[in-house]
């Protein structure tokens, strides 16, 4: 999808291979997010993860780009919708 204030973002739900391009290999914990595209790059990822039975909120964004902290924003606004959609307790 397309950022509507920002055409130049767009998201998807992460993929395994999103995973393991982002974090350098397979997530140790049970994971679900979204990973964000600035240009066709990967600008970031973010979602839920347990750990040790926890549900923790998490993002990652990537040091390689400069996002303005408007769009980083609204890339957590997505986050957290997304995280309250799926009924996840933090």
């Amino acid at each position: 999808m397309t950022m509507p204030s920002n055409p130049r973002m767009t998201y998807r739900m992460a993929t395994p291979e999103d995973i393991r391009a982002i974090c350098g290999g397979d997530s140790p914990f049970t994971m679900a997010g979204i990973v964000f595209f600035y240009d066709g790059i990967i600008a970031g990822l973010g979602g839920w993860k347990i750990e040790n039975g926890q549900f923790f909120a998490f993002s990652d964004i990537s040091p390689h780009l400069e996002i303005n902290k408007q769009t980083i924003w609204r890339c957590a606004k997505i986050v957290m919708d997304f995280i309250r959609k799926k009924g996840v307790n933090m």
